[in-house]
């Protein structure tokens, strides 16, 4: 009797005590639950404002640049500066889009004018040319080897100088391709690589000039696409802007 009483007795005190605590904690918990609803929410805007600003400044890059314009070499300049300003890259991406093997003073020398599409075609033909006419002169086994390796070299580098002119001719329409971003890696792989050899320098100013100005207008191409974001909400936005 006495134990059931003192069991009796303690149960309905633990039980008081119970559902006294679960009131307190219940409310705090549904007071810090709106705390965080509230920041959340908060946050949730801020990225929102910020996103919606970002795609805002690459749909304004996009439609003055990449929508159909022919590029000259002047222009890749321009894209820079303003992608700088829009804080769309930062400055050591500014630096580095800038540096070039090509001297400044140079790079001045060149017919800023012309376009990449037009400066691609003439080069991918004077390829052609050099190598119709290295088959021409060829002579013996060694030559024909030689020839053989530096004529499957200008196919793959006329192939991707191909890719490079038909994307530059109107970035936006090529972005709806499957394999547009396959494509642009690697051809900025191979662009890279050219740029990047002994052989580079030995090339008229012009065609230095002009490959890097290619190059560094894919790779600004590259930087703004979504699929080097790992934000979801980026990429949301930044898809709603580049269509």
């Amino acid at each position: 009797m006495i134990n059931n009483l003192g069991l009796y007795n303690s149960a309905t005190v633990n039980n008081t005590v119970s559902q006294k605590d679960t009131a307190e904690v219940t409310a705090v918990t549904v007071k810090d639950t709106t705390n965080v609803i509230k920041s959340e929410t908060s946050t949730g805007v801020d990225n929102s404002i910020y996103l919606s600003s970002r795609a805002q400044k690459i749909n304004v890059i996009s439609t003055e640049f990449f929508s159909g314009a022919q590029l000259s070499f002047d222009d890749i300049d321009a894209l820079k500066e303003k992608l700088y300003q829009f804080g769309l890259i930062s400055k050591g991406d500014y630096d580095n889009l800038t540096g070039s093997k090509v001297n400044a003073s140079e790079a001045q020398a060149s017919t800023s004018t012309t376009t990449l599409t037009s400066f691609l075609g003439d080069f991918i033909e004077r390829l052609n040319s050099d190598e119709t006419d290295d088959n021409t002169n060829t002579e013996s086994d060694t030559d024909t080897d030689d020839s053989a390796n530096g004529s499957e070299t200008i196919k793959v580098l006329t192939a991707a100088l191909t890719s490079a002119k038909a994307m530059l001719s109107n970035i936006e329409e090529q972005k709806l391709q499957p394999d547009f971003q396959s494509t642009l890696k690697s051809t900025l792989a191979l662009l890279n690589e050219t740029i990047s050899d002994p052989s580079f320098e030995s090339l008229p100013l012009e065609d230095k000039v002009g490959l890097s100005k290619v190059h560094q207008t894919l790779e600004i191409v590259d930087r703004l696409s979504p699929q080097r974001l790992n934000n979801d909400k980026v990429n949301q936005y930044i898809k709603l802007a580049f269509k």
